[in-house]
């Protein structure tokens, strides 16, 4: 009973937040057993957002709710709704854009919340008391760790790869240029993937994982660009030798090695010396026993 009891005051709650025309009450004006104080938000256009509020701000127009004045990636309805300045891209002058803030503290910037279809003003959309940005896909990827973003660029004597990849309102856009025909859509996405779940590779895992996933022999060039959902970035630019790195590792599993061979060496070099100081002094004897 207590359960239905709650959520009935939270829709209650939510109609006069948002139904245009309604009015609130001043609590505290009701507890001293006052007339009550109605303060009423007039929304003649009908579009969600006070009049009074539009004034403040001298909007208008047919379609005030769905721009985007400032070019913050927020429309106007969103930037009421969060309070925020509809004619400034940066309202707190932090230097973040308010499309780029995260609002409700979910992990995920406002503006990527306006595409996957949650709500910027409130940390769990859906009131499964679990964060927006915590939520999983069926894949088990939590939707702030995802890519959101991703260009990829690989060029080697063999192959050429060009990788466009767009994660927008729940669903992947994938776009492949390369002249490999074995390399199917399938396995790049599963690259993707892959990379979400195991974000935090080191530049040279992430070559590695390349050279093994799309059967790289020779030496490339990549260039990367990506951005995550929670609005974090990450760039790679490289040339890439296959044989140094090989070379690389053989050195590492022997470095003594070399060492010995370079002092067998110089031990050598040494007899050698104190063999030619030998000869020299037997030539110098011969040399007196001729004179007498």
């Amino acid at each position: 009973m207590k359960k239905m009891k709650h959520v009935l005051v939270g829709g209650i709650a939510l109609t006069l937040l948002f139904s245009p025309g309604l009015s609130s009450v001043d609590a505290k004006g009701h507890s001293k057993g006052k007339s009550h104080k109605k303060i009423v938000l007039v929304d003649k256009n009908r579009n969600k957002i006070a009049d009074k509020w539009e004034k403040q701000y001298k909007l208008s127009g047919k379609h005030v709710a769905s721009k985007d004045n400032d070019r913050d990636g927020l429309s106007n309805l969103i930037e009421y709704h969060l309070k925020l300045n509809p004619l400034k891209s940066d309202t707190d002058k932090d230097g973040v854009k308010d499309g780029l803030e995260d609002t409700d503290k979910d992990e995920l910037p406002n503006s990527t919340e306006i595409e996957l279809g949650t709500l910027p003003q409130d940390a769990d959309t859906d009131n499964d008391r679990v964060k927006d940005g915590e939520e999983e896909t069926k894949d088990g990827v939590e939707y702030a760790d995802l890519i959101h973003d991703l260009k990829l660029s690989i060029k080697s004597k063999d192959l050429i790869l060009e990788v466009k990849y767009k994660y927008n309102k729940r669903h992947a856009h994938l776009h492949i240029k390369t002249n490999d025909k074995d390399l199917s859509p399938a396995k790049v996405k599963e690259f993707v993937q892959d990379f979400e779940a195991f974000s935090g590779l080191s530049s040279k895992e992430l070559t590695d994982k390349m050279t093994a996933d799309f059967g790289i022999e020779s030496d490339f060039a990549v260039k990367l660009e990506l951005k995550y959902l929670n609005g974090d970035r990450f760039e790679l630019k490289k040339h890439v030798s296959v044989a140094d790195e090989d070379a690389e590792e053989t050195e590492e599993t022997t470095p003594s090695k070399p060492a010995e061979e370079d002092g067998q060496k110089e031990d050598q070099d040494e007899d050698d010396e104190s063999d030619d100081k030998d000869e020299s002094e037997d030539e110098d004897e011969a040399a007196d026993q001729e004179a007498v």
